[in-house]
């Protein structure tokens, strides 16, 4: 379910509790090119912790973008979030291939809880690491329960689509982040991602072009957006429903935000970093110590730069704060497409284009 590629379906759907996230590709002559970029509102409590809760009208809405771009019976690429979600990085011996599904599955049973019931389990090897001088396979494991994965195929069927495959979101990501469509400028070996969301934040580390570690954090920038909207006095750009083509989208960041960015500006340095700081401590405080573990874990492989990604990752005064706070070089995460096209989609669509890029099998 999660792992398996030979084709690109070239259609993410990216699911959240507040905004429907959807990036299309089409094949040209300069190769895959994001054909459009999508976002629409998510009916408020259609999706609670990655659980669907009220699938009609999540189908609804997701129909509604299905009509509307011309996908009925295409094939997508969704990811589940939330908590029910559980992912571990396992540490094996080194195998043949053809050992290693069923030495996955028993190190699973052994080291993920419930991992034997009724889950969806699926890994993929990372490749080899260096432990205590011993060469070993570091395999990526995930598990969901079955109802929740049936669920999502269920939902994309109500709304005329075909879900081909769920993916990890730290996957998507790295995705992302490793293709001519991640920071341009971006070029560190080893770096850190994090994609902010209202209520979960994802944190992944990368190395070499590799997940080396990978996080759910159970805190996102829900209240901070909230209290921000408050004290400015507008309301923060991820709540807005959005339905952009690329046309409209060309070199619109930097004005899409502006009025707000001046908002925060007048509110001053200080008065926002108190709000951030008293809104944001739980989020920051576990994005210390998961960094601080991974160092740890592999102090050969600094984490020296941090991406922000999610609709989150624009609040105002966010990046600078975050530097401060985890004391590392923080970038928002940007979407670049072709030089001649100029396209540059804001940070809500990353793991949305992540999703796009995957190769499913037929």
């Amino acid at each position: 379910m999660f792992f398996k590629r030979k084709n690109t379906a070239g259609l993410g759907i990216d699911i959240g509790s507040q905004t429907i996230k959807a990036v299309e590709f089409e094949n040209s002559g300069r190769g895959r090119q994001i054909k459009l970029a999508v976002r629409s509102a998510t009916p408020a409590g259609t999706l609670v912790d990655g659980v669907i809760a009220d699938a009609s009208r999540l189908a609804a809405a997701i129909a509604d973008l299905v009509e509307r771009y011309g996908w009925q019976g295409r094939a997508a690429i969704t990811a589940i979030g939330g908590r029910r979600v559980v992912t571990r990085h396992l540490r094996m011996p080194v195998m043949p291939e053809k050992e290693l599904p069923a030495a996955v599955k028993w190190e699973a049973e052994r080291h993920l809880p419930h991992a034997n019931q009724e889950m969806v389990m699926d890994y993929q090897c990372l490749g080899e690491v260096q432990a205590e001088g011993n060469k070993q396979l570091l395999v990526l494991v995930a598990t969901v329960p079955v109802e929740i994965a049936r669920a999502y195929y269920d939902l994309f069927s109500a709304a005329h689509l075909k879900l081909v495959a769920i993916d990890l979101v730290p996957l998507a990501l790295m995705r992302w982040a490793t293709s001519q469509l991640g920071n341009i400028a971006f070029n560190a070996k080893s770096f850190a991602m994090a994609e902010i969301g209202a209520e979960v934040t994802y944190l992944a580390a990368v190395e070499s072009g590799r997940l080396a570690f990978a996080r759910t954090i159970p805190a996102g920038g829900a209240q901070a957006a909230k209290f921000l909207s408050a004290a400015l006095k507008q309301s923060f750009p991820e709540s807005r429903l959005w339905q952009d083509d690329l046309q409209r989208m060309k070199n619109s960041l930097p004005q899409s935000f502006l009025p707000l960015d001046e908002a925060a500006a007048a509110l001053g340095e200080t008065s926002l970093d108190f709000l951030l700081q008293n809104n944001l401590a739980d989020l920051t405080r576990e994005l210390r110590r998961s960094l601080d573990y991974y160092r740890a874990q592999a102090p050969n492989s600094p984490i020296n730069s941090v991406l922000l990604t999610g609709g989150m990752a624009l609040l105002p005064g966010l990046q600078p704060f975050l530097a401060r706070e985890l004391d590392r070089q923080v970038e928002i995460g940007v979407i670049h497409g072709q030089e001649t096209d100029a396209v540059t989609l804001d940070p809500g669509f990353c793991l949305a284009t992540g999703l796009a890029l995957r190769e499913v099998a037929d």
